[in-house]
């Protein structure tokens, strides 16, 4: 199964799109293995929120895409995830 399809469910109003890559350490790696790297872009809307309600989300938002790669089988060797929530103000936004 594809990372980004078990993780397309979360794509909703506020997360305008969301991608994720499982990586190689480097061989010299203090933490060898499998990293993932999520990143998720939220819709530049969330910016007009009051900072603890945006903080409130976010926190939310991540604690779904764990337990959804928690649920994963796939992921299941993975050694580390990294998510990033990204806002990215677009034109005519």
């Amino acid at each position: 199964m594809d990372i980004d399809e078990t993780l397309n469910h979360l794509r909703k109003g506020r997360i305008r799109d969301i991608r994720a890559d499982v990586v190689p350490s480097a061989p010299e790696a203090r933490y060898p293995g499998q990293h993932l790297i999520v990143n998720c872009v939220y819709d530049p809307r969330v910016a007009q929120y009051q900072p603890t309600r945006a903080l409130s989300i976010a926190r939310a938002d991540v604690a779904e895409i764990l337990q959804t790669i928690a649920r994963a089988p796939e992921l299941d060797e993975v050694r580390s995830v990294n998510i990033h929530l990204l806002y990215h103000k677009t034109p005519g936004d």
